[in-house]
Formats: structure tokens, C-alpha cells, sequence
């Protein structure tokens, strides 16, 4: 932790910090989803990964990005633009969801339990003042965060028009 010489400075976290953050939460959800382990495998698929980021700005309190799987690309065959249609009840393709929800309420837990540098503002012998990036290590309560992960099949079906089943 910070020496008497240093003050840890709780700034809000920065783009570049917050798509680590994501990319880490990202990988989180694809370890974690069963329908994509080795032994399963897909004769058609698409996908739809929506990010909305709920923020204190009173600007643009919400920003939201989709990105959709596209079909016709020769190289992926097997991938097609979402919802797939099936041609008989047997054929009916499955949707399913899972939304990951993380608040950041404290910048800098954030970055230490990440592994992220904090700035730490030195006070030097003369007098200035300095601003480094210290990785502290992280501590064994800083656990996931506030992190949850919920099914959100029903929504996803509804985003796609199909009823809930």
C-alpha cells in the first residue's frame, strides 16, 4: 500500500482501463458457457453480443454497441446472420443468453483486484510531485468484484421475436 510519501489517487478508470475490464469479462462468459466446449459443435450458428454501459453522465448515460455474426462468408459457412430460421419443428433452432452485470463503484479496487496499475502521486524530496503507476498485489477478499451472471434467455428470444417457450 501507499507509503506516507505516496497517495494512492482514486480517479475515475480510463477507456483504455475499462475495455481490459470488459475483455477480461468477456473471457469469463465464453470459459464459462458450456455449449461452447471442443466436443460440441455447430451445422448452423449466429450470434448477437450487445454491450450497454450504464454510466454517471448525465451526457450519454447509456451507451450501447451490437456487433452480429454475418452470413455469406465463404470461409464460415456454417455462420449466418441472426435469428435463424428453421424449416420444421425439428429443425427450430435454440436461442439462448447470459448477461454478465459488473458495477464499479471504487476505481481503484477495481484496478488492484484486476492487476491493473493504480496512480500513486509521490511526493518527491523537493518538494514536487509526481504521478507513477504501481501494481499492487491482489489481496485474497478482493474475490470477482460486483459481478453477476444471469440467464437471459427470455430476453433474447423476445429481442428476436420467438416466443418464450
Amino acid at each position: 500500500m501507499p507509503t506516507m510519501r505516496e497517495t494512492a489517487i482514486n480517479r475515475p478508470l480510463t477507456g483504455t482501463e475499462m475495455r481490459e475490464l470488459l475483455r477480461r469479462d468477456f473471457e469469463r462468459l465464453l470459459a464459462n458457457e458450456g455449449s461452447l466446449s471442443n466436443h460440441i459443435a455447430y451445422g448452423r450458428v449466429a450470434w448477437q453480443i450487445v454491450l450497454r454501459l450504464h454510466t454517471a453522465n448525465p451526457v450519454m448515460p447509456l451507451a450501447e454497441s451490437h456487433i452480429e455474426s454475418r452470413g455469406s462468408d465463404p470461409t464460415t459457412p456454417n455462420v449466418e446472420t441472426p435469428p435463424l430460421d428453421g424449416t420444421t419443428d425439428a429443425d427450430s433452432p435454440s436461442i439462448g443468453g447470459t448477461t454478465l452485470q459488473r458495477t464499479v463503484t471504487r476505481p481503484n479496487y477495481e484496478r488492484v483486484r484486476e492487476g491493473l496499475p493504480v496512480p500513486v502521486e509521490v511526493r518527491q524530496q523537493d518538494g514536487t510531485k509526481t504521478v507513477e503507476q504501481v501494481v499492487y498485489p491482489k489481496p485474497p477478499d478482493h474475490g470477482e468484484g460486483d459481478v453477476h451472471v444471469t440467464d437471459s434467455t427470455a430476453d433474447a428470444k423476445a429481442a428476436f421475436g420467438k416466443p418464450s417457450a
